[in-house]
C-alpha cells in the first residue's frame, strides 16, 4: 500500500513538473514574440537641425533658458507633431551661420522669418507660407512727407542685402530710376526704432505687428506706424502676383523633408491649429485671418513660376 502510494505521488510530482515547464515556455515564447513584435515597429526617428537667429519677436524669440520660441517655432513643433519619423533639434546661431549650415549639411531647415526672393530661391528649397500679414512704415512724429507706401521715393532706410524688403525697393528702384528709394545696406539693422528718430534713415519698413511689438518692447516715443495692404505692397513693385509672406527654408536635396512638411502644414491650416497660434500670438481674429490654404497653394505657385524663368 505504502508502495502504491509513494509510486501515485512521485507520478504527480513529474506530471506537475511537465505541465510546469510546459507553461513556462509557453509563457517565454509569448515574450519573446512581444519583444519581437516590439523591435519591429518602432521607428528610427532622424534628427532634423532647425537654424535660427532668435528673431525677430514675436516670431522667434530665446526664452532665459536660451532656447527659441514664438509663432515660427510653435508651428514647426506642431508640423513635425504629426510626423514621427523626424526629432527636431534647434540651435541659436548667427544669421549668416544659418545658410553657411544649410549648404554644409549641419542644419536640415532655416527657420528666421524669411521672406521669399529669387536669389534664395536659386538655391534653397521654399516650405508652403507659414505667416502672411500687412506690413508697415514707422517714420517720426513730425513728418508729413511720407504718408504711404507711395511716398518713399527719395527716401532713405535700411535693409539687408538678401531679406524681402531689399527685393521689394531694388523692383521699385528698378522701375523708378528718377526717384529711387535710398537704401542702406547692413548685415545687422541694429535697433530701428532708434535710426528713424535720430533721422540715420528716414523710415523703416517690416510687417506690421512686428513693428508694433518692438514698439512695445523698446518704449521708444516720438514716432509712427502707417499700415501698408499687403495689394499695396504688391502694386508698388508693380507685381501683383509676387510670393507674399514667410517660409522655413530647406536645403536642396531635402525635397522629401520639405514635402511631408508642407503636407502637414497645409492640414494644420485647415483644421484651425495655425489660426489659433496666429490668435495666441497676434490676437488675430478668425475673419481676420488671410493665411488660408488657398493662399498658401497660389503662392507655391507664385514661386515655381517665378524659377521656372531662371
Amino acid at each position: 500500500m505504502k508502495k502504491t502510494t509513494r509510486k501515485n505521488g512521485m507520478q504527480a510530482l513529474r506530471k506537475y513538473a511537465c505541465v510546469s515547464l510546459l507553461v513556462f515556455a509557453v509563457a517565454a515564447s509569448l515574450v519573446s514574440c512581444k519583444k519581437g513584435t516590439k523591435a519591429a515597429t518602432t521607428v528610427t526617428k532622424r534628427v532634423i537641425t532647425v537654424a535660427t537667429s532668435g528673431s525677430p519677436s514675436p516670431w522667434i524669440f530665446v526664452n532665459d533658458k536660451g532656447d527659441p520660441e514664438g509663432y515660427d517655432i510653435d508651428a514647426l513643433k506642431a508640423a513635425f507633431d504629426k510626423l514621427p519619423q523626424y526629432e527636431l533639434e534647434f540651435k541659436v546661431t548667427e544669421f549668416a551661420s544659418i545658410f553657411g549650415g544649410l549648404d554644409t549639411g549641419l542644419y536640415q531647415i532655416g527657420c528666421n522669418h524669411l521672406g521669399y526672393n529669387r536669389q534664395r530661391g536659386e538655391k534653397y528649397l521654399y516650405s508652403v507660407v507659414q505667416d502672411v500679414g500687412n506690413q508697415g512704415i514707422l517714420i517720426r512724429e513730425d513728418r508729413t512727407d511720407i504718408q504711404s507706401i507711395y511716398d518713399l521715393g527719395g527716401h532713405s532706410t535700411i535693409v539687408t542685402p538678401t531679406n524681402a524688403n531689399s527685393t521689394t525697393f531694388k523692383l521699385y528702384n528698378e522701375k523708378h530710376p528718377e526717384n529711387p528709394v535710398d537704401l542702406h545696406f547692413s548685415d545687422i539693422i541694429g535697433d530701428y526704432t532708434l535710426q528713424v528718430l535720430d533721422g540715420s534713415i528716414d523710415f523703416y519698413y517690416f510687417t506690421k505687428f512686428g513693428i508694433e511689438q518692438k514698439l512695445q518692447d523698446t518704449g521708444v516715443k516720438g514716432l509712427k506706424l502707417l499700415n501698408v495692404p499687403i495689394q499695396d505692397s504688391f502694386r508698388f513693385t508693380g507685381q501683383e502676383n509676387r510670393p507674399w509672406g514667410t517660409f522655413y527654408i530647406f536645403p536642396k536635396g531635402e525635397e522629401q523633408l520639405r514635402d511631408d512638411f508642407d503636407e502637414v502644414f497645409l492640414a494644420l491650416i485647415r483644421d484651425g491649429t495655425i489660426h489659433n497660434l496666429r490668435e495666441k500670438y497676434f490676437g488675430i481674429a478668425k475673419d481676420e485671418d488671410d493665411l488660408t490654404v488657398e493662399f498658401a497653394e497660389k503662392d507655391r505657385q507664385l514661386i515655381a513660376e517665378d524659377l521656372a524663368q531662371l
